[in-house]
This record gives structure tokens, C-alpha cells and sequence, in this order.
């Protein structure tokens, strides 16, 4: 039913990510450069068999950057390079320096979740991203 985003142990950073605070119901994250190997994961360790195979989900969060013309890729899995849950994600969905809605409607057709498997994110250059409101959910 959502998250209140209250708590900096619902991520986990990588590479050249950090996250720089988890407050007042947004999550600020910092990517100092681009690289195949710098992410941020959420929720992981804690989604552990919640999605189930051949069910749909809608994923909604809010997000701005520090900087105009951010590409996005976003998806579910244990990283951002293996064994993704669903083969729906997000490719380069611009995000921009005011807050915008992203609406994901994928299906878990690969296999169930598991403990190892979050939501990812992965911005195409150094930015701040400001994230908040997400919620997931059956539908």
C-alpha cells in the first residue's frame, strides 16, 4: 500500500551512489557518475516471495533530478544486470528538475520474488535524484 519512505535502511547503494538522505517522506540520492555498476536498489530483502509469477503489479513513485534531461532505467530484480523478475521495465524515461509521476505496469513473468530482489534505479549521468510516494501494488 506504499511506503512513508521514513527509514535509509530500505536502500542499499552502489558504485558511485550514495544515499545522502531518507526524510521527511523523500529519499535523496546522489550519483556522482554514470557507470553499468552504479545503482540504488529498493525495498530489497524485504519484497522475499510477495510477487508472485503471472501476477500484475503497478509501480508508482514520484522522482526529480538536479539537472534537466536524466534518462532512467528502472526495473525489478536482484541487480541491474541478472535475473530480473519481469521482463516489462522502464528504458530511458526522462526525468527533469520538478517532480514527475512514473506509472510502471509490468507482470512477474519469470519467476516469484525472492529476499535478493528489489525495484532499481539507474539514472544515464551524475545527478541528485529526489524520490518520494512509491507505492506498489496487485492489480
Amino acid at each position: 500500500s506504499g511506503t512513508a519512505l521514513t527509514s535509509s535502511s530500505y536502500w542499499e547503494a552502489y558504485g558511485n551512489a550514495s544515499i545522502q538522505s531518507v526524510s521527511g517522506g523523500v529519499a535523496t540520492i546522489r550519483f556522482s557518475s554514470f557507470s553499468s555498476n552504479t545503482y540504488v536498489m529498493f525495498n530489497k530483502g524485504y519484497l522475499g516471495s510477495k510477487l508472485e509469477q503471472g501476477h500484475k503489479y503497478l509501480l508508482s513513485f514520484q522522482i526529480k533530478s538536479s539537472v534537466s534531461n536524466i534518462a532512467l532505467i528502472a526495473g525489478f530484480g536482484p541487480s541491474v544486470s541478472d535475473d530480473f523478475i519481469s521482463n516489462d521495465m522502464l528504458y530511458g524515461e526522462p526525468v527533469n528538475t520538478s517532480y514527475k509521476t512514473i506509472n510502471l505496469n509490468f507482470t512477474v513473468d519469470r519467476r516469484d520474488s525472492s529476499s535478493s530482489d528489489g525495484l532499481f534505479i539507474m539514472p544515464n549521468g551524475s545527478c541528485t535524484l529526489s524520490i518520494k510516494n512509491i507505492t506498489l501494488k496487485e492489480v
